[in-house]
């Protein structure tokens, strides 16, 4: 078969969806914690609503007394445009004749070609998958940490505020480092203030390296911390994401609490060096908030409506090679962001 039809079979549309089937599944460690409800949109431009904790309860009142007039505020519409990435590789005939690191070394004629065009489109699409899979999980960090997203490049300006209550920011009022730090008292304080605004019992306590340096010297802290639920196989440290440590489970009076050390490292538009929770603070959230990630709708006018990623290809001649782009459009929504907070504890 001539190289034209191979290459031609090879990057078709269907070819290389099934490419992207294969290669993206995305595990990493906040998604999939707090924002594992994923939904569908056929647009850019979405509306969500944003749900405030309420505990207020109903009056008592006479039998033929008028009816009390309620105030709705058990939620905020708020809406925004879904942001896009998209990249794209060229691959050209130094990239096909050259051997990938760790390949075989191919001698005999025949199909060497075919192999070379099937071993190096793969490794391009993995290569722009692993970048998006990289840039969503830093929006979900931006939306559990911080409680927006702020982002101001050459390429876009995107603000969005998810409105984390002031109340849930909270600085420990003896930083972690000295020897009369309160780190149960603390972390008690936080997840007390998270669950009385929320009405939502906070499960998760996420902590940066630095704190949690100095929560595990703390002998109180360290005496209560078991670590059972490993034991008993509830808790799998080996299939946990990259960059994130199970460290144990707190039997605090408001709630047992898992504890949780995330360490992984983002490099920025400028090849900066940024970790994802700052090493400084300690975050807790719960997995059963009302949240979700959410896809839009790609810019490619073949690609089906519910595509999470579309890869395309063609040829370009000056010079002689073949593109290969990935392109995807979502984002994390935090539709209660009162169930998260958030305590900086060395300072």
């Amino acid at each position: 078969m001539p190289i034209s039809n191979i290459t031609d079979l090879m990057f078709s549309r269907v070819a290389l969806t099934e490419v992207v089937r294969q290669l993206y599944k995305p595990n990493t460690f906040l998604r999939n914690f707090f924002f594992k409800k994923e939904k569908m949109f056929s647009t850019n431009d979405i509306m969500w609503d944003i749900y405030k904790g309420s505990r207020n309860r109903a009056s008592l009142t006479e039998i033929n007394a008028e009816s009390k007039v309620l105030k709705r505020k058990g939620y905020k519409t708020k809406k925004t445009s879904i942001p896009h990435t998209k990249e794209k590789i060229l691959m050209t005939v130094g990239e096909l004749l050259n051997r990938a690191l760790g390949g075989d070394i191919i001698v005999m004629p025949g199909d060497v070609l075919y192999r070379r065009f099937g071993t190096e489109t793969r490794d391009c699409i993995e290569t722009l998958i692993d970048r998006i899979v990289r840039l969503q999980e830093y929006l979900c960090s931006l939306a559990f940490t911080e409680g927006k997203i702020d982002i101001d490049n050459e390429n876009i300006t995107f603000k969005i505020d998810y409105e984390i209550p002031e109340e849930n920011v909270l600085v420990a009022d003896v930083a972690w480092q000295s020897n009369t730090a309160d780190v149960i008292g603390d972390v008690q304080k936080l997840v007390r203030r998270v669950r009385e605004i929320s009405g939502v019992v906070p499960e998760s306590l996420i902590v940066g390296h630095t704190a949690f340096s100095y929560m595990i010297k703390n002998k109180d802290f360290k005496e209560t911390l078991d670590n059972l639920r490993i034991e008993m196989g509830g808790i799998k440290p080996e299939q946990l994401s990259e960059g994130a440590s199970y460290c144990g489970r707190f039997p605090f009076p408001d709630a047992a609490i898992d504890i949780y050390q995330y360490t992984e490292v983002t490099i920025d538009d400028d090849g900066n060096n940024k970790y994802l929770i700052d090493p400084k603070k300690i975050f807790v959230g719960s997995k059963n908030a009302q949240n979700s990630y959410v896809w839009g709708r790609v810019s490619e006018i073949d690609s089906e409506a519910d595509t999470k990623i579309s890869v395309n290809s063609w040829r370009d001649f000056d010079p002689s090679g073949r593109w290969i782009k990935a392109e995807s459009c979502s984002m994390p929504l935090l539709s209660q962001p009162d169930a998260f907070g958030r305590m900086t504890v060395v300072y």
